[in-house]
């Protein structure tokens, strides 16, 4: 009958750690960090197709996205995430030359890290002034990205978090900026 009860007791045990860890693995997952699969060719070279990062999703509890930052979003237009870099915030106000480089405010923003092989002018031209809560993001492969040129400024609430880990493969492992 101890042997029995014992058996019962260890289940218990199992059963118990194992909900522990769901419930803590939802929790991580829910308000802190998520995996996410670079699924387009926007952010080359930086991120390549295939590429999984996870994102800092505790991050933006405590500031507010900066302009360099890799961020993961929700777009509306395309019912997905996506992920972009952030180029411009609140107030500022951007233009995208004919070459799809970009005046930030009026000076030219330096970006070692955009490609601009077979960029094409077919999005909005002209300036653009953001608003509050407000964010222009590009992808880094200016050729060959659906992004703020296309659908507009997106909102603070529909970004879940920063890209701060390139995870896999692990030849390409880094920290992202």
């Amino acid at each position: 009958m101890a042997n029995n009860s014992s058996r019962t007791s260890s289940w218990a045990e199992y059963l118990v750690v194992i909900a522990i860890a769901v419930a803590l693995a939802f929790f991580i997952r829910t308000f802190i960090a998520q995996p996410f699969l670079v699924d387009k060719e926007s952010m080359h070279p930086t991120l390549l197709e295939g590429n999984y990062i996870i994102i800092n999703k505790f991050i933006y509890y405590f500031s507010r996205p900066q302009k360099g930052d890799i961020v993961v979003f929700y777009s509306p237009q395309e019912q997905a995430h996506l992920i972009k870099r952030v180029i411009g915030s609140e107030g500022d106000k951007i233009e995208i030359l004919q070459d799809g480089q970009v005046v930030l405010n009026g000076r030219l923003l330096e970006e070692p890290y955009a490609s601009y092989a077979s960029y094409g002018v077919d999005a909005e031209s002209g300036a653009i002034t953001l608003g509050p809560g407000e964010y222009f993001v590009m992808g880094d492969n200016r050729g060959n990205s659906l992004d703020s040129r296309w659908f507009g400024p997106i909102k603070e609430s529909s970004i879940k978090g920063r890209a701060f880990v390139l995870l896999w493969p692990f030849s390409r492992f880094r920290f992202l900026q």
